[in-house]
């Protein structure tokens, strides 16, 4: 569905409706009091047309008046092919994506579980329902879905706030080579957030983070190595994170090497500029999730 059509129509609705009451209704009403029926007619006509023009100006309100449903049915028909639910959830048809899942993670599919409570997160802002589903597939050892939980605990949505507890699932998922669960989680030990403050285990999850491409990842263990009191300082490796980081759009990472290279002899430049040309990826890290819906919410530099 083309959400602007609904809107310009709703719009279009709002106006005809509000003008109709306006000129039609008479002057009754405790506010016309005092007032002849043509003066409580041009009174009510403004208003329609402010109500009109505010949701010209803000179009997300005619949206936002209508009660959002919480839930979706089951499929009618049995669905044995997980991808069919994906399709739906990439052409934004959630309603679709949400009862072809539904019906596949009754039946205890991991991926439809995950899927599923990515719906009632994102779609239907279900957050109890999303927890559960997500609960049940990370339970079953998916990693997309213990990350996502992780996040719903860091932010204490659907359950409460727990850094510790968000760390437990960042690290299960991490384990399975989950770049943004491994970012996550280095942010949580580089802090202190839920777990004791360990630099060493920072970097060691950045590091493989990194690797996958992951360009947080690269930006950080750039600080890391040239501005983290407490941790030795490698100016090289530096400004070649930084460098990869920044060369992928990362803005902050390119302020950083600017800033880095002030303090570097032209020979340590070279020499991390062609550490940076020989750099490869292990995994690319835009496309190994393609598969499995996720909510990517990486702690902010």
């Amino acid at each position: 569905m083309d959400w602007r059509h609904f809107l310009d129509g709703g719009v279009c609705i709002c106006i005809e409706v509000l003008c109709i009451y306006s000129v039609t209704v008479p002057a009754e009403s405790p506010c016309d009091a005092g007032t002849s029926k043509i003066q409580a007619m041009i009174r009510r006509l403004v208003i329609a047309l402010s109500v009109a023009a505010t949701l010209s100006f803000r179009p997300t309100l005619a949206v936002e008046l209508v009660p959002r449903p919480n839930d979706c049915g089951v499929s009618d028909t049995p669905v044995a092919d997980w991808s069919v639910g994906n399709e739906a959830f990439i052409r934004g048809d959630f309603e679709k994506a949400c009862q072809t899942w539904k019906s596949l993670a009754k039946q205890g599919d991991a991926r439809a579980q995950n899927g599923l409570a990515v719906v009632y997160q994102y779609g239907y802002k279900n957050f109890g329902e999303a927890t559960s589903w997500y609960r049940k597939a990370a339970e079953q050892g998916l990693p997309e879905a213990q990350y996502n939980l992780g996040n719903l605990y860091r932010l204490g949505k659907g359950v409460p706030q727990s850094y510790a507890v968000a760390a437990k699932w960042y690290k299960k998922a991490a384990e399975q080579n989950h770049s943004w669960a491994q970012y996550n989680l280095a942010r949580l030990y580089h802090f202190g957030w839920g777990v004791p403050q360990d630099y060493a285990e920072a970097v060691n999850w950045y590091q493989k983070a990194a690797e996958q491409n992951n360009t947080n990842a690269q930006y950080n263990l750039g600080i890391m190595n040239s501005e983290v009191k407490g941790w030795p300082e490698d100016l090289v490796q530096a400004h070649m994170w930084f460098n990869l980081a920044g060369s992928q759009g990362n803005g902050h990472a390119t302020v950083s090497r600017n800033r880095l290279a002030k303090r570097m002899t032209s020979e340590q430049i070279v020499e991390a500029q062609r550490l940076a040309r020989e750099w490869e990826p292990s995994t690319p890290d835009d496309t190994i999730y393609s598969n499995y819906p996720t909510i990517l919410s990486p702690i902010e530099p």
